[in-house]
């Protein structure tokens, strides 16, 4: 698990299940109120029209941390 994989590295992991209209936002509030390094984001992989798409939430943490941001794609199936 990345939990695992972290630790075994040096690091600490903290996940954490929260409810917004907007996740962008949420997630860089969070990031701010807990003076984070890194933001971890995950990616489905998905092709609407034929084009690989990132979403909104992707780009929006891209464009306006104050952090690093690390997107990890999956594997298309």
């Amino acid at each position: 698990s990345m939990e695992i994989a972290a630790e075994e590295e040096g690091y600490t992991v903290e996940t954490e299940l929260h409810q917004a209209r907007d996740a962008g936002t949420a997630i860089l509030d969070e990031a701010v109120d807990r003076d984070i390094d890194l933001i971890l984001i995950g990616l489905p992989y998905k092709m609407p029209f034929g084009r690989f798409s990132m979403g909104q939430v992707g780009p929006y943490l891209l464009k306006n941390a104050r952090c690093r941001v690390l997107m990890l794609r999956e594997n298309p199936e």
